[in-house]
C-alpha cells in the first residue's frame, strides 16, 4: 500500500485569544480505502468538515496543542499506518506585565 501523507496547517499559527483560527487537514496516499481524519485542540475534539477544515476561536494566552490524525481502512488485508501531526498555537500579542 501507499503510505498515508498527512498535511495540516493553521492560519494564523500565531493568534490572539478569541481570534478565528482555521485548521486545514489534507490526506493523500493510502490503499484506496476510506480515510478518517480527526483533530483535537488541547485534547478536545474539533469538527472537521468534508474538506478537512475546522475553524475555532484561539484559546487564552499560552501555547496550545492541536493534534491531527489520519487513519485508513484495510483493503485486501492491508492497512496503511496511521499518521499524526502536532501543531502549536501561540499568543500573538505578549501579555502585559
Amino acid at each position: 500500500p501507499t503510505p498515508l501523507q498527512l498535511t495540516a496547517t493553521l492560519t494564523p499559527a500565531i493568534a490572539d485569544a478569541g481570534q478565528t483560527v482555521t485548521l486545514n487537514v489534507a490526506v493523500s496516499g493510502g490503499n484506496g480505502g476510506a480515510v478518517t481524519r480527526s483533530a483535537t485542540l488541547n485534547g478536545v475534539p474539533l469538527v472537521l468538515d468534508a474538506a478537512g477544515v475546522a475553524t475555532f476561536a484561539a484559546p487564552a494566552a499560552g501555547t496550545h496543542r492541536v493534534n491531527v490524525t489520519a487513519t485508513g481502512t484495510a483493503v485486501n488485508g492491508v492497512t496503511p499506518a496511521p499518521q499524526t501531526r502536532e501543531l502549536d498555537i501561540r499568543q500573538a500579542t505578549p501579555a502585559s506585565v
